[in-house]
């Protein structure tokens, strides 16, 4: 029997995350998707599903839960931006500043979502370098590598370079009160973290790991950051 698993990118990010470490090989029993949400509505496939949803398609992945709590067998949160329930996250976070604009100065946000997609789509090499600008644990590495950075660029061009809204749209979503719901989500949970991620602290896993009600299985993941902890968990799932 095929087991289907949809993987849920981060913003800005797209379905090409799945590629930026070089090729995955899955097992033959699974079939994997990944929508591009900057372009098209999410459609899930029949059946039961395993959501893999990487930084912000974190909270994507868990308002499907809450949404199909029948369909959904496991879901995968690798590097998640939990809800950001105080500003003490806020301030740990990289994209901190950015985040306080979608909520406290929507108009402003909107116009600068539109810059950042311009500059995703004229100057990819740029944002990336802007993006990768306070990189640490192994993050640091990654930020060093040509063939990673040739890859995000070319990712942030396909994806927010040709769709500011749908990425404003999320993050004021998330910035939007959502945690009081997820304790009626019972779906085994995996949380994937590393412990030098400065974009997604780690504290925002711990908050999601003690409010679940079904089994949760937290791997921490020391010196590893937010790149580096996809592709650490992107090649744990997939040799499973």
């Amino acid at each position: 029997m095929t087991r289907q698993f949809v993987y849920l990118h981060g913003q800005p990010g797209g379905p090409d995350e799945l590629s930026l470490f070089g090729p995955l090989h899955w097992p033959d029993d699974v079939a994997i998707t990944a929508p591009d949400r900057n372009r098209v509505p999410v459609s899930l496939p029949e059946g039961p599903i395993t959501l893999i949803g990487f930084s912000m398609g974190g909270k994507v992945a868990l308002d499907w839960a809450r949404a199909l709590p029948e369909r959904i067998a496991h879901i995968h949160l690798i590097a998640p931006a939990g809800p950001p329930d105080s500003e003490a996250l806020l301030d740990q976070m990289a994209g901190g500043a950015l985040f306080r604009m979608a909520r406290d100065r929507p108009r402003l946000f909107a116009r600068v979502a539109r810059l950042q997609s311009l500059m995703a789509r004229l100057v990819p090499r740029v944002m990336v370098r802007m993006l990768l600008a306070t990189a640490q644990g192994g993050d640091a590495a990654l930020a060093l590598d040509p063939a990673f950075r040739a890859r995000m660029a070319a990712m942030l061009k396909a994806g927010l370079g040709h769709a500011s809204q749908s990425y404003a749209a999320e993050i004021s979503a998330y910035m939007q009160p959502w945690s009081v719901s997820l304790s009626s989500i019972t779906a085994p949970v995996t949380l994937w973290h590393g412990e030098a991620d400065n974009w997604a602290p780690i504290a925002l896993s711990e908050h999601l790991a003690a409010t679940f009600s079904g089994p949760v299985t937290f791997h921490r993941l020391p010196g590893l950051s937010h790149y580096s902890t996809l592709r650490h968990a992107l090649q744990r799932i997939a040799a499973a």
